[in-house]
């Protein structure tokens, strides 16, 4: 199992050229992200082959693809009438992305001192 964050971006593609993007983020289930907290996440290089994303301080690289369906994402709201017996969920689309960013973990290695540049 793993977990799925939406984010929303813009891009300039040229000197006058934006595009709108809307992208899901999908994280390993081993990754240590709580996600039921809003985090604090940097991207870095979103038009490159392999991103570097920052989430809570952890470190992670990516890779941009194309689905070929769609992600459509989902908010389920909790309504009670009157009687608490009587519960109604709701749900209303959120959002629809065809696009993905695949994340797995960077791990960092000490440097040994024989080892040279």
């Amino acid at each position: 199992c793993s977990f799925a964050y939406v984010f929303y971006f813009v891009l300039r593609n040229m000197e006058s050229e934006w595009e709108e993007v809307t992208m899901m983020m999908e994280l390993p289930s081993s990754s240590h992200v709580d996600n039921r907290r809003q985090g604090y996440f940097q991207i870095l290089g979103i038009s490159t082959d392999k991103p570097l994303v920052k989430i809570n301080g952890q470190l992670y690289t990516g890779q941009c693809t194309d689905t070929l369906g769609s992600h459509l994402f989902l908010e389920v709201d909790d309504h009670s009438d009157k009687e608490a017996a009587q519960r109604k969920k709701q749900i209303k689309s959120l959002v629809v992305t065809s696009k993905s960013l695949k994340l797995e973990p960077v791990y960092l290695n000490t440097k040994k001192d024989s080892e040279t540049l």
